[in-house]
This record gives structure tokens, sequence and C-alpha cells, in this order.
């Protein structure tokens, strides 16, 4: 049977390991982060992310100016591909740009 919906999970109080801030009532991430911390890193790698989406987004367009498919009767369809590419660029850019950021701030930590 399921916990009744009124019942809060309890976390144990926590240190953020960015923020130093003792938090409670709420859980930590992998690397002991608070939420906020995470949100921080979260919208500064989103940030970073549309540069890369949009120079692939340029480039695709490029492409299709080039070759001429601008003119195509399937121009909705390579428009609508262009439009996923850049989406999925977008994706991967800002994943790799949180594990930078990450990865600069315990770098930063440890020394």
């Amino acid at each position: 049977m399921a916990a009744p919906v009124s019942a809060v999970e309890e976390h144990p109080p926590f240190d953020c390991s960015a923020c130093a801030a003792r938090k409670e009532g709420e859980r930590p991430d992998d690397d002991g982060r608070c939420a906020a911390c995470r949100g921080s890193l979260i919208r500064r790698s989103s940030q970073w992310a549309w540069v890369p989406a949009a120079v692939i987004a340029a480039g695709y367009l490029w492409l299709l100016f080039v070759w001429g498919l601008l003119e195509s009767t399937a121009m909705v369809f390579f428009l609508a591909l262009g439009a996923g590419i850049a989406f999925v660029a977008y994706k991967i850019a800002r994943r790799i740009a949180f594990d930078l950021l990450v990865t600069r701030g315990n770098r930063a930590r440890n020394h």
C-alpha cells in the first residue's frame, strides 16, 4: 500500500558542497549541492548552450540555401529536420557545459 499523500519524506540536514549553507528539508544532488546551486548551474549551462546550437542551425540553413533546397517542395521537412538537429545540439551542448562548470567548480575547490 502506498504512503498517504500528506506524508512528507524527511531528508536529513546537509551542508551544500557549493555554497556551504546548511539545508534542511531537501535532498542534495549526487555531488552534494542544494537545489538553488544546481539550478544556478543549469541556468548558466543553458545560456552557453545556445551558442553552438545557433551555429549549427545557421550552418544547416546555409547548406539548404547553397544546395537550393529552400525552393524544394519538401522544404517543411528540411526545416523540421534542421529544428530537430538544432534542438539535439542544444541538449548536448547544455550537458557538456554543465559538466564543464561542475568540473571547474570542483577543481577550484580542491586547490
